[in-house]
């Protein structure tokens, strides 16, 4: 994915946050830890050129799609980043910067929504109301996903989240835990 397009979605959060407040404070800044062994994010392709790896508060890894459940739209290998739970704000990844939500397709439409997969340290997920959360900060990152999915890559990308979660949604445990 070009970096242009990359920084254009950066652009589109801006410093938007999902509250007025620092929804660290709700939970430790659980998302901001180790909050369980070897959690990280995943970059977008092309991301990990902004992340050379020099500057002491991040490890990336290359993960392979034989070994990890990854996008087959996106080029292997996919980089994974790791922090040590604090960085330089303005050098937080895309998956940082829109946690905790992520894309849809709805009837054809991109949509934001609560991440499920979130639902597990956030306490805004686990509310399963995404109006708690800023309405700019919402279309903010509603308008970085548009922006990306001028590359095709990122359609496919979203196509195949839906559709694990649609699988997901069938599987006897899910009921259990995402009534």
């Amino acid at each position: 994915m070009p970096q242009s397009l990359i920084q254009e979605a950066y652009k589109c959060i801006g410093d938007l946050t999902p509250l007025e407040v620092d929804c660290g404070q709700l939970c430790n800044s659980i998302c901001c830890t180790e909050w369980d062994e070897g959690v990280g994010m995943y970059l977008l392709p092309g991301e990990e050129a902004r992340y050379p790896d020099t500057n002491g508060w991040y490890t990336i890894e290359a993960h392979s799609h034989s070994l990890y459940e990854l996008c087959p739209a996106w080029p292997d290998p996919v980089y994974f980043l790791q922090c040590e739970g604090t960085c330089p704000r303005e050098e937080r990844p895309f998956a940082c910067r829109v946690f905790p939500l992520e894309p849809t397709l709805a009837n054809g439409e991109l949509e934001v929504i609560l991440s499920k997969e979130a639902a597990t340290i956030c306490p805004l997920a686990q509310s399963a109301d995404i109006s708690l959360l800023r309405s700019d900060f919402r279309e903010g990152v509603r308008k970085a996903y548009q922006t990306l999915c001028r590359n095709k890559m990122m359609v496919k990308y979203i196509s195949w989240l839906d559709k694990r979660a649609r699988e997901a949604e069938r599987e006897p445990w899910y009921r259990l835990f995402c009534p």
